[in-house]
C-alpha cells in the first residue's frame, strides 16, 4: 500500500482501490476502516471518498448511517459525477 501511495500522493484513488479489494474480499468493515481513518482525514472534501464509505457502510449492514452519508454526496454541488452516480445506485438498493 506504501509504495501505491508514494506514486500518487496526492490522490484518494489509491485508497479507495485498497477499499475495494477489502470490499471483493468480504470484508466491509475493513474497508469503512480504512476509508475513515486514512481516506477521510487525507481528502476530507472528496466526494468519491465520501461515497464508497456509503458503499462499504451498506455492505456492511449499517444502512442508515449509509443513506445518511449518501445523501449528503447526492446534495453536494462540488461531488463529481461518479460520486453522485455511486450514492444513488446504492441508496436504490436499499
Amino acid at each position: 500500500m506504501t509504495a501505491l501511495r508514494a506514486a500518487r500522493p496526492n490522490s484518494e484513488y489509491p485508497l479507495i482501490g485498497f477499499a475495494v479489494v477489502e470490499l471483493a474480499r468480504g470484508r466491509p468493515e475493513e474497508a469503512v476502516r480504512l476509508l475513515q481513518s486514512q481516506a477521510l482525514p487525507a481528502f476530507p472534501d472528496s466526494s468519491d471518498v465520501k461515497s464508497f464509505i456509503g458503499l462499504a457502510l451498506h455492505l456492511s449492514g449499517r444502512r442508515q448511517e449509509s443513506r445518511d452519508l449518501l445523501h449528503q454526496v447526492q446534495a453536494d454541488r462540488g461531488a463529481t459525477a461518479e460520486a453522485t452516480a455511486l450514492a444513488g445506485a446504492v441508496i436504490g438498493l436499499t
